[in-house]
């Protein structure tokens, strides 16, 4: 994943911003929610009826990002940090 920057305030993971890839749509907002266990929390999303819109993805250092819609098509981020007092 091109240029995937973590922002923070205090110590604090609060967000983080990536790059457009070629072919991807242009610039949107995506909530992301920041969770224990990725892997754990794509698959209960899928069991409850929603999709994976992206896989998890590492994101260097930082930790794992996944993006999941559920069945009416509105879609959120997953976040799983391994650094920071988040992780």
């Amino acid at each position: 994943m091109p240029g995937y920057h973590v922002l923070g305030s205090g110590g604090e993971n609060l967000g983080g911003i990536v790059g457009l890839e070629e072919g991807q749509l242009g610039p949107a907002w995506v909530p992301f929610i920041t969770v224990n266990d990725i892997e754990a929390s794509v698959a209960k999303a899928q069991e409850l009826g929603g999709s994976v819109v992206q896989p998890v993805t590492s994101i260097g250092e930082a930790g794992s990002i996944a993006v999941i819609a559920d069945p009416t098509g509105a879609v959120t981020g997953l976040a799983q940090y391994t650094t920071g007092p988040t992780k």
